[in-house]
């Protein structure tokens, strides 16, 4: 039932909110923090499908009754952040009911000091901060929504947990007095709250039913509704390879002066920025550490290339950021435990690990606008431009941390992912299709894994010498955007560039266009390369073979008489315009024609094999590596000295 991914009382306020898109409730905001489980849960996981199977069922049954407590005394949990809950009180529950409900849990906890599984024993404990006040409590979003809670109150209650120790529970003044006075001690500004197991405080365990409304799944990923459909959300979490983005954002005030345009124009930016790269928006936060947006590529939705694509989302996140909006970014990757986690009627998909806990810590070493990335981000994506390289001293982590600031992607293959290894034959090949004007359309055709990137990097630096190489990449989540792979070459041609303003890439394309005689179509074109709105009828056919037509004359004067060379890297996810309008461009050029090149670089497709089989085309295909190659690329791929014959014999 979806109505368990919502705070129960955001669907009872919902109504109001729908209104004005927020609403400010007075009322008590707990936040509580476990320590034990990121350490758990990388041991565990550590032992394969037993021990996810493990940590989920630990982690189930502790928020199973912790989450309970909070929902028997009228509380709603609002976030949760892997090992922690924000928990909302409306006004009309008394103060010492929250406060009671504190102790319980604190109580239950003390249940899990000593867990024996699988990995070793393991202990948990918790901290609570207690605080009482306004909220403010809302809905961000367009087509992919999200809800928040945030605010002074929630700030207050973090300072507390910030000022208590495991096992403690610290409140504001607003708690003083509620029960005995003699359990009260005055730490700071706050009180710390003396309690034992034999404390009664008659909170008792309820049956928690919730009711499902249409308006719930606007709320919850479409990942998460097919895993819940599926029994998925049920399961047993994974350990899966990731990459963990956490941004923090600055320029929003929660008090009188709260502007929720700047909010959530930001929020639809980043949603929109994350999906269009396959990466998934896990939370948005205003609590502990301050405002800010977890972001994963990998999980839940597997994907390939998380690192790349995290960089390409955030470089273009920061720079389309609204001007009022600060932000500071930690990018890291590495294995982590995700899974939907909670109670029965209360849960939420998360992730834990040291991977997540030290892209936080990045994101907090950052300065404004400043994009941190660990070296196992830098090493996995070599084509990147880097500065001020350095080590870190990070809580957790004993040795130094080495970091850099990430400035952008380049544009050309600058570096290389691997060494290429043999290939002997098929770099003969190429040459030969060039040197002999065999093909105008060379196909490089690979099973995943063979090392096509590779072998292009090598054509690529090879062909610089001839002219202009160009190169693009289709993309998995590219694949219903019609005529994406036009579109990005046209916008290489024409020197654009993600940060440039409209007004520069009108420019650049007006050059571009008067090279074809079609300056005057710079406003209309712009509106098929979606840089501006149309105001006409998109659905006009004449418009779009004027279209194509100006395309057509691009890349024909930029191939033929500029003699530039392109490469376009993964055409088996090419759109399906993109592919007829290569169909009929390809069949423009002669068998031997006078011009540069295209490169097409897929992995076996059906949609592929008419660029195979057409008359102006040579296919290079790619096979498994020789005996010798083979081992030489384990060798370099893991850094080993040599690999006794039998046991590569048997891996060969």
């Amino acid at each position: 039932m979806l109505s368990k991914y919502l705070p129960a009382h955001f669907t009872e306020i919902y109504n109001e909110i729908k209104k004005k898109n927020f609403v400010r409730k007075n009322g008590s905001i707990m936040f509580a923090d476990i320590s034990g489980f990121t350490k758990m849960s990388e041991k565990l996981t550590a032992k394969g499908k037993e021990g996810s199977e493990e940590i989920s069922r630990i982690i189930n049954d502790v928020f199973e009754i912790l989450i309970s407590l909070v929902s028997s005394s009228g509380g709603s949990v609002y976030k949760f952040g892997g090992d922690a809950i924000t928990v909302f009180f409306p006004d009309a529950i008394e103060k010492k009911i929250v406060l009671n409900t504190a102790i319980e849990m604190q109580k239950a906890i003390s249940e899990f000091t000593k867990i024996r599984t699988i990995a070793g024993a393991f202990s948990l404990k918790m901290k609570i901060g207690l605080a009482f006040g306004s909220s403010l409590i809302g809905q961000l979003g367009k087509e992919s929504k999200g809800y928040f809670i945030a605010g002074d109150t929630l700030d207050t209650a973090c300072d507390c947990e910030h000022s208590a120790t495991q096992g403690d529970i610290i409140v504001t003044k607003e708690f003083y007095g509620l029960i005995n006075k003699r359990n009260y001690e005055k730490i700071k500004n706050f009180y710390k709250i003396k309690y034992s197991k034999t404390t009664e405080t008659g909170i008792e365990l309820k049956k928690i039913k919730r009711k499902q409304a249409k308006w719930h799944k606007e709320f919850i990923s479409d990942v998460l509704i097919e895993r819940e459909i599926s029994g998925g959300g049920t399961k047993a979490g994974e350990l899966r390879n990731c990459t963990v983005i956490f941004l923090n954002f600055t320029g929003v005030e929660y008090g009188k002066k709260f502007k929720y345009k700047v909010l959530d124009d930001f929020y639809t930016l980043a949603s929109v920025t994350i999906r269009k790269y396959n990466g998934y928006i896990n939370k948005i936060d205003m609590g502990d550490k301050g405002n800010k947006l977890i972001m994963l590529f990998g999980a839940p939705i597997a994907t390939e290339k998380n690192e790349e694509y995290a960089l390409r989302a955030v470089e273009e996140l920061r720079n389309l950021c609204p001007k009022e909006i600060n932000i500071r970014i930690g990018v890291n990757n590495g294995n982590i435990y995700f899974g939907v986690i909670g109670a029965s009627h209360r849960r939420e998909f998360t992730v834990m690990g040291n991977a997540v806990n030290l892209s936080a810590r990045l994101m907090a070493s950052a300065d404004s606008n400043e994009i941190v990335i660990s070296s196992s981000i830098s090493n996995r994506v070599p084509e990147i431009e880097l500065e001020n390289k350095r080590e870190l001293k990070l809580k957790g982590v004993k040795e130094l941390f080495e970091v850099s600031s990430f400035k952008h992607i380049l544009e050309t293959r600058k570096s290389k992912r691997f060494k290429l290894i043999g290939r002997k034959k098929e770099q003969k090949l190429y040459k030969d299709i060039v040197g002999k004007g065999k093909g105008f359309l060379i196909n490089i055709k690979a099973e995943a894994g063979l090392g096509k990137s590779v072998l292009v990097n090598k054509f690529f630096e090879d062909r610089l010498k001839d002219g202009k190489c160009i190169l693009v990449n289709c993309l998995s989540y590219t694949k219903n955007n019609s005529f994406f792979a036009v579109k990005e070459l046209i916008s290489r041609f024409a020197d654009v560039r993600i940060f440039d303003n409209l007004d520069t890439k009108l420019k650049k394309l007006r050059v571009l266009l008067k090279k074809i005689g079609e300056e005057e179509s710079t406003d209309l074109y712009a509106s098929f390369l979606s840089w501006k709105d149309f105001e006409g009828d998109v659905s006009d056919p004449s418009l779009k073979d004027f279209f194509i037509d100006i395309s057509t004359a691009i890349f024909y004067r930029v191939i033929k008489e500029e003699r530039s060379i392109l490469f376009i890297e993964d055409t088996h996810w090419m759109d399906s315009a993109s592919t007829d309008f290569f169909k009929s461009m390809v069949n423009i050029f002669d068998k031997k024609a006078d011009a540069g090149h295209i490169h097409f670089v897929f992995r076996p497709d059906n949609q592929m094999e008419y660029f195979i089989e057409i008359e102006n085309s040579a296919t290079i295909t790619l096979q498994n590596l020789e005996f010798d190659d083979g081992k030489e690329f384990l060798l370099q791929k893991f850094n080993l000295i040599s690999i006794p014959k039998r046991i590569y014999e048997q891996i060969y």
